[in-house]
């Protein structure tokens, strides 16, 4: 079955993990930080584009997406960037190295 899915869909079902991981044990202003997260991710225009996808195993699904990864503009490269710089910074690695292991530099033949 084919539908329109759109980056923010999952944007908002991780932050609403995260609210529900410390719903009894978080903070309010933790609260508050992730509802407001979820404010500005609703406003965010380019993640409400969506793309027409359907369900499809990892090595089909890899093909395609290995294709268009490291194209500029990708929304998932700016929200993987403040991590990759974290773990380069904490491991003293340069951030190449860190991007590497991060998003497999091969793609399927």
């Amino acid at each position: 079955m084919a539908r329109r899915v759109a980056v923010r869909e999952l944007l908002i079902g991780v932050e609403g993990l995260a609210l529900l991981r410390h719903l009894y044990d978080g903070t309010d202003e933790d609260a508050a930080e992730r509802l407001d997260e979820v404010r500005r991710i609703l406003d965010d225009g380019p993640l409400a584009e969506a793309d027409l996808t359907t369900e499809a195993d990892a090595r089909t699904g890899y093909g395609p997406w290995s294709a268009t990864y490291d194209e500029p503009g990708n929304p998932l490269g700016a929200i993987g960037e403040p991590a990759v710089r974290a773990l380069a910074a904490y491991g003293g690695l340069p951030c190449a190295l860190v991007w590497a292991v991060e998003k497999p530099p091969l793609r399927p033949r």
